[in-house]
């Protein structure tokens, strides 16, 4: 166990050595997952796989295409045939657990359009009854 005297500086409790925590931290080498550069003090986009160069982002970014179901963009190699589409691994999963899970199944309306219904009939009759509040007040003056 480790005494903790400030954010930085820590005592080991055996040999009473001061340690820095900032030097106890092996910094990971940034450098480009597919081209390999160097990307240490440079703007760097984040991978699932690691790090990317501004150069191979881009590449990576124009090579994607959607998924069938999700719209999520997807490399080509990542998709997964289902049916007569193709989609990415997740959507691909959920088919696989459940075949009757689809993301753009289309959602029932009955219960919006019977309470929209509802509010209309209820609008209509107020301004009927206001309708007729002032025809009543402008025919008894």
């Amino acid at each position: 166990m480790i005494a903790v005297l400030s954010s930085r500086t820590s005592v080991c409790p055996t040999c009473w050595s001061l340690d820095s925590a900032a030097g106890a931290v092996a910094e990971k080498p940034k450098v480009c997952g597919q081209c390999g550069a160097d990307l240490k003090g440079k703007k760097r986009y984040r991978d699932g796989d690691g790090y990317l160069c501004v150069d191979c982002h881009k590449l990576d970014k124009n090579r994607r295409v959607p998924c069938a179901e999700c719209q999520k963009p997807t490399l080509p190699e990542n998709l997964q045939p289902l049916g007569p589409v193709s989609s990415c691994r997740k959507c691909f999963m959920d088919h696989q657990r459940d075949p009757k899970t689809r993301v753009n199944r289309k959602v029932s309306t009955r219960h919006f359009d019977k309470h929209q219904k509802k509010q209309l009939i209820i609008l209509v009759s107020i301004l009927g009854a206001i309708l007729l509040f002032i025809l009543i007040s402008f025919l008894a003056n």
